[in-house]
């Protein structure tokens, strides 16, 4: 345990011993953390290349250019997520109501229906939107955050 009495002193000690680390280790530290800043440099275009792969699974199926710029929109304007699921999706009712307070699907006692909207106002707070829709066949998602100003 550190107390007043025995802490004085502390930050102005010089370390006792310094590590012996061969060549080959000093080169493979060096080595490490070049790569993980050349990584970091370079991870924008990773994801660019990673969403123009994805991009077909998450866009609307139909004309590819669309596709590429709803991408490259994402890259110059912020960040997109889509969810989707394969399921019955919303009916008309429901995807009109969606984001009200104590909207539910569920049964009684099995929800409260504040889950999309508290989750709706959170992603408008810091700038975003927060959408659903219906695909065919199923559901999705998609909420967009803006590009921080810098």
């Amino acid at each position: 345990m550190i107390s007043k009495n025995n802490a004085s002193g502390m930050a102005d000690e010089q370390p006792r011993h310094i590590a012996d680390l061969t060549v080959k280790q000093r080169f493979r530290s060096i080595f490490s953390g070049s790569v993980g800043n050349l990584v970091e440099y370079f991870d924008w275009y990773v994801y660019a290349a990673f969403a123009l792969y994805f991009a077909p699974k998450f866009f609307p199926a139909g004309d590819q250019t669309a596709q590429l710029m709803n991408t490259a929109a994402v890259f110059a304007i912020g960040f997109l997520v889509r969810i989707r699921d394969y399921g019955q999706g919303f009916d008309n009712m429901a995807l009109q109501h969606l984001f009200e307070p104590f909207f539910t699907t569920k049964g009684r006692g099995e929800g409260l229906g504040l889950g999309l909207f508290i989750s709706r106002v959170i992603v408008e707070r810091f700038g975003g939107t927060l959408h659903a829709g219906n695909a065919n066949p199923g559901a999705w998602l998609e909420i967009t955050l803006k590009r921080a100003s810098s």
